[in-house]
């Protein structure tokens, strides 16, 4: 699969694998995306397993949060695509 990842996909898949807690739609911004929702997808077609789970805000809105799930192949494959990424942008 040809690498179509920007820095905002890049910057959410460092934030899973580094287990933040700040993976959510709430904090897009930090990401420099308003559809984090987008990059997600992006990143599962890659084949990455990603729990999504849903919050109840105190304005009665449900958000989406996300973590990587935690097994050592999953964990290797989120950090290859990576690479890729990083390689195949320096080039």
């Amino acid at each position: 699969m040809s690498m179509k990842m920007n820095s905002s996909t890049q910057s959410i898949l460092k934030a899973l694998i580094s287990r933040s807690d700040e993976v959510s739609a709430l904090n897009s911004g930090k990401f420099l995306t308003t559809r984090i929702t987008n990059h997600i997808c992006l990143l599962r077609q890659y084949g990455i397993q990603i729990d999504t789970q849903m919050v109840k805000a105190n304005s009665g809105k449900w958000y989406g949060t996300y973590k990587l799930m935690r097994s050592s192949k999953n964990i290797a494959k989120a950090k290859k695509v990576l690479l890729n990424y990083e390689v195949n942008r320096e080039n």
